[in-house]
């Protein structure tokens, strides 16, 4: 059994909301839940976008500042597809004229 909790909205919000899902043919408790999961989502999306930088021969560094994202994170991400640190821009430009 699913549990429900009342929430407090704005009237010009809770209209937004009705004309969103109403275009889409859908609740309004429906729209809310896919606003939810679409906030779970960004975590494969970030890690997905850093691998692509990191494949792409960015270092951490290079990769923290086109992201936003930490150090830590970035290690991680790469650890777990199994890609070592890019050492120095070199690498890059070496891929991209090979």
């Amino acid at each position: 059994m699913s549990q429900t909790a009342k929430i407090e909205v704005p009237l010009r919000v809770w209209g937004r909301l009705a004309s969103e899902a109403d275009n889409r043919g859908i609740s309004i408790a429906d729209l809310l839940v896919e606003a939810v999961r679409g906030l779970e989502r960004p975590r494969l999306s970030r890690s997905a976008a850093v691998v692509a930088l990191a494949r792409q021969g960015f270092t951490d560094r290079e990769i923290a500042e086109k992201t936003g994202e930490t150090i830590n994170y970035i290690k991680t991400a790469r650890h777990k597809v199994g890609l070592q640190a890019n050492r120095d821009r070199g690498q890059r430009k070496n891929k991209e004229t090979s």
